[in-house]
């Protein structure tokens, strides 16, 4: 009987040494929060670096497609590029002209519904209201797609696009640009405001700065980089606007 006390005594004494060495106290508890914390908030930056990164490329990206389909246009048209404005067809911006005529053989209402549907390479992954507020912003009465891509109209809109229906024959030609690899042609803008479709030195139609202070640029030779706002803004600088 002793022994059988015995060993009882020393199996329940074994399964309360098990279950303190399985529990956590309070301490350890706390210090496994606290390290958790602090990974945390190590790791969060890095992964929202990541994420502006990628929207970064997404966006390079877009400007490239923007590059190709005005090769595609160049080459059709003489050597002339897309209009800036072309309010002889209702109000078509420069991308729905692009997009219709280098897609869709000049359907102007697929184009439209194409850059709306986001199939076209008309708006940046950084967003910083709802489509609802864009389009808002942006809808001029003829068409609601907006754009986060701007014409540099300064430098494109002496290109008269329309008269009586018809292009302008005096249309400066893409030979014509002194140094395409400084000039700009499209870059981020600011759809924010209801002026997505230009871009400008100052005024409405201003370039963005939404990836981490620097605006993507699509250069007039084609080649697309990432530069600080206030470069491209710098008076020092505005031969990248005016292609001298």
């Amino acid at each position: 009987m002793n022994r059988m006390n015995k060993k009882m005594k020393l199996h329940t004494s074994r399964l309360l040494r098990r279950e303190q060495c399985c529990g956590f106290t309070l301490i350890e508890l706390l210090a496994v929060i606290a390290i958790i914390a602090v990974l945390a908030a190590i790791l969060f930056p890095v992964v929202n670096k990541v994420r502006a990164s990628a929207q970064s490329a997404e966006c390079v990206s877009n400007l490239r497609q923007i590059g190709v389909m005005t090769e595609v246009y160049c080459l059709d048209s003489g050597n002339q590029y897309p209009p800036s404005w072309a309010w002889g067809n209702g109000g078509t911006n420069w991308l729905e002209w692009l997009v219709a005529v280098t897609e869709f053989d000049g359907d102007f209402t697929k184009a439209r519904a194409a850059i709306a549907n986001g199939e076209m390479p008309a708006r940046c992954p950084v967003r910083t209201e709802t489509d609802e507020v864009y389009e808002a912003a942006n809808n001029t009465g003829v068409t609601e797609t907006w754009l986060s891509y701007g014409i540099n109209v300064g430098f494109i809109d002496g290109r008269p696009s329309f008269q009586n229906g018809e292009f302008s024959q005096d249309m400066k030609q893409k030979l014509t640009v002194k140094e395409p690899a400084r000039t700009i042609y499209v870059a981020d803008s600011t759809p924010e405001t209801g002026n997505g479709h230009f871009v400008t030195t100052g005024g409405s139609g201003t370039p963005s700065d939404r990836h981490n202070g620097n605006c993507n640029v699509l250069w007039m030779d084609g080649h697309v980089s990432s530069e600080p706002l206030s470069r491209l803004l710098d008076p020092e600088n505005w031969r990248f606007w005016w292609g001298y």
